[in-house]
């Protein structure tokens, strides 16, 4: 059974102290999280972009679970955001 790993999965605390994160900086982070199944013709743009008007703890909520689904699998965390 494989344990989830969330260190530096989180968002940062830097990221987490301020209201809103800006659609490009949720987009790094979503990359950074699916980086291994992204192509030419996938993007996370626009689930950044809708992520970015939500207020911070539904982002970090948000990208807490991509990261816990990435840990099982990271194909599944893409289709999910």
């Amino acid at each position: 059974m494989r344990i989830p790993s969330h260190k530096n999965r989180c968002i940062s605390n830097s990221v987490a102290s301020r209201q809103h994160v800006s659609a490009e900086e949720l987009r790094g982070r979503l990359e950074q999280l699916v980086g291994g199944v992204m192509t030419i013709r996938r993007s996370v743009l626009e689930p950044a972009t809708v992520l970015s008007a939500r207020n911070r703890a539904d982002q970090q909520r948000f990208l807490s679970s991509v990261a816990f689904i990435a840990d099982t699998s990271v194909e599944l965390a893409y289709n999910f955001c």
